[in-house]
């Protein structure tokens, strides 16, 4: 990764149980020149992680801690403790992201040499976190308004849409149903297309609201995946539809 092409380059420590939503947060960070460095995708195959951490942390710019219902895990309280050092040598900037979900309680049981730095509320809509989370990182204010996380469209795939049968397109993970939430349209209905290669029945591409899959999902026990526009992805060979999709 050629990260001299951001101005701007940031570190996300969060809880793995978080990371769906961290990721989409990462993603349309990087329409405003903002590359946030996240294990799942920046970490070179076949190398030490340990090793990697060390030539990375030097280069970070600022770094957000996240913090959700599951609050923060044990390796994210191991990084968090290493960017205060950076903030005490470089003065990095960093700061505590609070993610929808998360209850005070939690919040209360942060490190409290943490809770000092100002902090981003995605529970809140006003101020929009998103141009909070941009001003904290990049420590500019943006001039103008930048479309919330939550507000943002996303594209699903449902079978019989409309009808007392509808139902939406899944993939069986570990033993867990996982929806697909798709950044794109065109690669929603691109993957459509490929159901229907493979003889399957083909869905239709619904758009929806970020919040409101996350919601079926917990009310569901279903687990989801974001899948970030310009992914090229296959189905499974297998497919299943949970009906009864009610956001």
């Amino acid at each position: 990764m050629n990260y001299q092409q951001y101005q701007f380059y940031t570190f996300f420590c969060h809880n793995s149980n978080e990371k769906p939503q961290v990721e989409r947060i990462r993603n349309n960070l990087q329409h405003y020149g903002v590359y946030a460095w996240l294990d799942k995708y920046d970490f070179e195959p076949f190398r030490p992680w340990q090793e990697q951490l060390e030539q990375i942390i030097p280069q970070i710019h600022a770094a957000a801690i996240f913090i959700g219902p599951s609050g923060i895990g044990p390796w994210a309280n191991i990084e968090m403790r290493e960017f205060l050092v950076e903030f005490t040598e470089r003065r990095i900037r960093m700061g505590l992201v609070i993610l929808p979900g998360c209850p005070e309680e939690t919040i209360k049981n942060v490190p409290r040499f943490l809770k000092s730095f100002q902090w981003v509320d995605f529970r809140q809509q006003l101020p929009d976190p998103m141009t909070q989370l941009i001003w904290g990182i990049t420590g500019q204010r943006p001039s103008k308004g930048y479309t919330s996380i939550d507000t943002v469209p996303i594209y699903v795939l449902l079978y019989n849409a409309g009808t007392q049968n509808e139902g939406i397109h899944t993939i069986k993970f570990e033993d867990r149903n996982k929806i697909l939430i798709f950044e794109s349209s065109e690669d929603a209905y691109r993957f459509s297309l490929k159901l229907q290669q493979q003889n399957f029945p083909v869905p239709t591409v619904e758009q929806t609201n970020f919040d409101e899959v996350v919601e079926f999902c917990r009310r569901s026990d279903h687990d989801y995946d974001i899948v970030p526009a310009g992914s090229q992805i296959e189905p499974p060979t297998k497919n299943i539809s949970l009906p009864d999709y009610i956001p």
